[in-house]
């Protein structure tokens, strides 16, 4: 519907994260290398994509913070 929050978990340079950003309201990716969410980062830049949000870390921890902070989410991806 474009009104979803989605959770990437293991998003890697974000290219899923990227694509599902067109199509929701806003895409959080997690990934524990962190060249990768730098690379994320520079992609969404390179696409003009800034409905996305990429942290550095393992994916149990940072969603878990996530889920403490009552981010609410309507989609997890798991690739």
């Amino acid at each position: 519907t474009g009104k979803e929050n989605v959770i990437d978990a293991y998003s890697g340079i974000g290219t899923i994260s990227l694509t599902m950003a067109r199509h929701a309201k806003h895409v959080y990716g997690v990934e524990v290398v962190e060249p990768a969410v730098r690379d994320a980062r520079a992609n969404a830049v390179r696409n003009h994509i800034d409905t996305v949000t990429f942290e550095v870390g393992k994916a149990e921890e940072v969603i878990q913070r996530w889920k403490d902070n009552e981010l609410p989410v309507d989609v997890l991806m798991v690739d």
